[in-house]
């Protein structure tokens, strides 16, 4: 038998199944996940670090989604500067990674762009030049 999840790293369904039976993570080929990014590109490769779950003693190279947040153009400036900020901040002061391991490898690279095709919106824009992010 053989199950697919789509959820955050460290979720509960997950944690529970690797507590209460005999469960193990496949392999993935290579040429599997090159085919499904280049068909996909709002998936990404990453990798689910040994001891996340009771019992997995390696690391696994999964594929996941691309979180991005998208907000109307219409939307002020100011208010998604500070969205942003706040973010940010609680993703660089570690709090986000309370609710989710996840947050604790978030880079500051936004990606929205090349993976959905909408253009970053000139608050988020704003904090990331702020920052230093080269936006392409």
């Amino acid at each position: 038998d053989a199950v697919l999840f789509a959820t955050g790293v460290g979720g509960g369904v997950i944690s529970e199944a690797f507590s209460t039976m005999d469960v193990r993570f496949l392999r993935i080929k290579d040429s599997l996940v090159e085919g499904i990014k280049r068909l996909h590109p709002y998936h990404a490769e990453g990798i689910i670090r040994a001891g996340t779950y009771e019992g997995q003693e390696e690391d696994v190279r999964v594929i996941g989604d691309v979180m991005t947040v998208e907000v109307r153009r219409d939307v002020p400036e100011d208010v998604v500067y500070r969205a942003t900020k706040i973010t940010w901040d609680h993703v660089k002061d570690g709090s986000l990674a309370t609710v989710s391991r996840a947050f604790s490898e978030w880079t500051l690279s936004p990606q929205i762009e090349q993976v959905t095709g909408s253009p970053l919106h000139p608050g988020a824009r704003k904090f990331y030049e702020e920052n230093g992010v080269e936006i392409k």
